[in-house]
């Protein structure tokens, strides 16, 4: 991906850039604002403006889930969501929860997945002012 902005964060210097951070980008450099619903779906990140974290990955381990991500703020405080539904791709909204908040800066929240119903798939997404970062774990 190549750009003339000068206004690139570290998410575009770290090499993991891929075509679902366009859309993202587009809409940061536009100053659309996207709903909190829609934001859970996209699977990219603006490449451009602030980025509080980077690189969300799940390491699921029996009944757990541990969400890690690169720090890229040592402020803020993200908060974190789950959904055991996925009834977007029908045209309907998921049924999304928050389920806490932690510090940015610690770069992982642990989900004890036997506090929630039980699902076939678990979709997270972890939110700040300025970085919205979502996965999914199919079980």
């Amino acid at each position: 991906i190549a750009t003339n902005t000068k206004k690139v964060n570290g998410h575009f210097k770290e090499g993991k850039l891929s075509q679902v951070d366009i859309l993202p980008t587009i809409c940061n450099y536009m100053q659309w604002q996207m709903d909190k619903d829609t934001s859970f779906e996209l699977d990219g990140q603006s490449f451009m403006g602030k980025t509080d974290m980077d690189d969300l990955q799940l390491f699921p381990y029996d009944n757990t889930v541990d969400l890690q991500w690169t720090a890229g703020s040592r402020q803020e405080t993200a908060g974190v969501y789950l959904s055991t539904s996925n009834d977007r791709f029908q045209g309907k909204n998921d049924r999304w929860e928050k389920i806490g908040d932690v510090p940015v800066k610690a770069g992982h929240y642990l989900v004890d997945l036997s506090k929630y119903p039980k699902s076939k798939i678990y979709k997270f997404a972890v939110m700040t002012r300025n970085t919205c970062l979502t996965r999914i774990f199919k079980k």
